[in-house]
């Protein structure tokens, strides 16, 4: 069972450990709306962590979360698919999505893929999707000490 409290405290511990001044902050005075757990797979995860993914997209055929369910200094925890946790965000802007038709998909394909970085496949796995969420990525940080958690749940998303 994932414990948030728990996990927020160990990466608050690891944040004082690395002098992450913004985080120790952000955790301490709880300047946040939410807290997501985003499951992960890479190369998508080590984008995000070199700082060459600045937007994080999730998209559906239904109205699922995160849609509708982030808002801008929302926390994003990033856990590796059949692994620990990593690393965290902050959502800097967030746009959501939806869609009438595939031109749309299209659109943000052109405008936003040099942020997303998604690869052919995955827009012609999207393609046929209604709801989109980009969230911009700020404030990257990666745990020196990923955390273990069991987790055993095909959700992508969780919302805290």
């Amino acid at each position: 069972m994932l414990n948030i409290n728990e996990i927020m405290s160990e990466i608050l511990v690891q944040a004082e450990t690395q002098k992450e001044n913004y985080w120790i902050e952000k955790i301490r005075s709880q300047d946040y709306k939410n807290i997501h757990l985003a499951i992960m797979v890479e190369p998508y995860l080590s984008m995000i962590f070199s700082r060459d993914k600045t937007i994080e997209s999730r998209f559906s055929q239904k109205k699922i979360k995160p849609y509708g369910n982030v808002f801008t200094n929302d926390i994003v925890v990033l856990k590796k698919s059949g692994g620990a946790i990593c690393g965290i965000f902050n959502v800097s802007d967030v746009l959501s999505y939806e869609f009438s038709s595939e031109n749309e998909i299209l659109n943000i394909k052109n405008e936003y893929n040099d942020k997303i970085k998604a690869n052919e496949s995955f827009w012609d796995i999207k393609s046929n999707s209604k709801y989109a969420t980009l969230m911009f990525v700020s404030k990257v940080f990666k745990l020196d000490k990923p955390i273990s958690v069991s987790f055993k749940n095909r959700q992508s998303w969780i919302t805290f």
